[in-house]
């Protein structure tokens, strides 16, 4: 489920995020490798210049990533930061994707974000004031 943040849906910070998503049974999207990603940049991309919270965050111990559904980040397998990133400028602590790539930003901040359901749920279209749906 995309949320986008437009005009007339403000964004929300990445612990309200993270609570929305998990209402509808799922959690900030976690993303393990190449395919996952470009799959998410395929759906993302349609919106220019949005930025989206996802589930990988290091709120509890500095410089220690882990996403927020508890699926392993290991960033020798996989990871997808921005030149010079994370580097943690003024507490950044939550992962946010702007256009390809992850950036740690600052977990107060107001943005987009992205859910997903563990496999093997059903997942059904959903709608949010015709800005997010599930895919």
């Amino acid at each position: 489920m995309f949320v986008i943040e437009s005009s007339s849906i403000r964004g929300l910070n990445w612990e309200n995020a993270r609570r929305d998503c998990l209402g509808y049974g799922g959690d900030l999207v976690s993303i393990a490798n190449q395919s996952e990603m470009s799959f998410i940049y395929g759906k993302s991309s349609k919106v220019q210049n949005q930025h989206y919270w996802i589930g990988l965050n290091d709120r509890l111990n500095e410089s220690l990533f882990v996403w927020s559904d508890g699926t392993p980040y290991n960033a020798s397998v996989y990871s997808n930061w921005y030149p010079m990133e994370p580097n943690n400028q003024k507490g950044e602590d939550c992962v946010e994707l702007y256009r390809t790539h992850w950036n740690d930003e600052n977990c107060r901040n107001e943005f987009g974000y992205i859910c997903e359901k563990p496999k093997g749920n059903i997942l059904e279209l959903y709608i949010i004031h015709s800005t997010a749906s599930w895919t």
